[in-house]
């Protein structure tokens, strides 16, 4: 097959990292892709050849078997360039990276959230399949569109280039007999990094975190550091460009969001073969069992949770089998030969749909 990729930029970040995963399969698997992109800032390479478009002009797209957007730019792109359904000979398909209405919800509130999710939803009007990151979110994604447009699959992560990362340098900040927790992860309000933060609360002092990621809650978080008087043990590093070297170096890992389409992050952690901690939100269990995750409930009470949080990473410390069995899941279900097969399950079975249009 030739498939065309389209995304906003080629700017290191979640997304990103699972289009590079995804070309690398496809290519693995003998297909032809090239990426498009409309941002100048260029950060990641391919191993196909990449191109920057003009968001008001359109490329070839008649040159392609499928086309395949990732984001809401990228969706507009494609509903404003392809002609009828009935006229091309091309499947356009699009991944949704998100519960799209909680986390607009949770970071513009209420009203907004709906619009821009309404908005969201508008830009995949004209698309041929949806692809959801789980079996949960295809069934949440179907309260706005047709089930018979959605699908999924998950993502996968490059397990051989895991294991052949070298640790990263970590300075002076642990010292020797520390436990050392990491957090990989943007620092925005549904993140809750504010949660592990509070967690150190209820550990011994010989439990630190160190914090990847940049976003406009670090100073609100700086300072909550300082008010609980942890800043000593909290290691801001701000945004890394290969987060992975830290997963290498860590004890324990930890993820605390409100929502996640995915979290990558928590399955890199996992082929690292870290034990995990993780917030039990819609789809995680899907991917994670108890057996491989430690998970713990965000209630209402940040006092509370943050005690549920410490409990869960001391079970977790103490039970480095946890990390072995994660990484098992991660080797069985989110491999590159795992996620290029079923890449190509779904492009053909569109193909075979756009054969039969009339």
């Amino acid at each position: 097959m030739r498939i065309a990729f389209v995304i906003s930029s080629l700017r290191h970040g979640g997304p990103v990292t699972v289009l590079v995963n995804l070309v690398k399969a496809l290519v693995a698997r003998g297909h032809s892709c090239k990426v498009y992109f409309f941002d100048a800032n260029k950060e990641v390479s391919f191993i196909c050849p990449t191109e920057r478009i003009s968001y008001f002009h359109s490329f070839d797209f008649s040159a392609y078997d499928v086309i395949h957007v990732n984001g809401i730019r990228s969706n507009f792109y494609a509903s404003l360039h392809i002609p009828p359904q009935s006229q091309r000979r091309y499947a356009v398909i699009s991944t949704v990276h998100a519960y799209t209405l909680d986390e607009f919800t949770l970071a513009y509130h209420n009203v907004k959230g709906h619009l821009l999710n309404s908005l969201y939803i508008l830009s995949l009007r004209r698309h041929d399949c949806i692809i959801a990151l789980s079996k949960d979110m295809r069934q949440y994604l179907c309260r706005w569109i047709k089930p018979e447009r959605l699908t999924w699959a998950y993502n996968g992560i490059d397990i051989d280039s895991i294991d052949h990362t070298k640790g990263a340098c970590l300075g002076d900040f642990f010292q020797q007999g520390d436990v050392r927790m990491i957090c990989n992860s943007a620092l925005v309000k549904l993140k809750r990094v504010d949660l592990a933060i509070r967690s150190l609360c209820y550990l011994p002092q010989h439990y630190k975190l160190w914090i990847n990621g940049e976003g406009d809650m670090r100073p609100k978080l700086e300072a909550l550091c300082k008010d609980l008087h942890v800043s000593n043990r909290v290691h801001f590093a701000g945004r890394v460009l290969n987060p992975i070297s830290y997963l290498k170096e860590m004890d324990v890992f930890i993820q605390c969001s409100m929502t996640e389409g995915f979290c990558l992050s928590m399955a890199e952690a996992a082929a690292c073969r870290l034990p995990i901690v993780s917030s039990d939100i819609p789809g995680m269990r899907e991917k994670f069992a108890d057996e491989e995750v430690c998970y713990f409930h965000i209630t209402d009470s940040v006092d509370e949770t943050a005690q549920s949080i410490a409990a869960q990473i001391q079970r977790a410390y103490s039970q480095k089998k946890m990390g072995e069995l994660a990484r098992q899941k991660v080797e069985k279900k989110f491999s590159l030969p795992q996620l290029g097969l079923r890449y190509e399950t779904i492009f053909e079975r569109e193909l075979d749909k756009v054969s039969h249009r009339k």
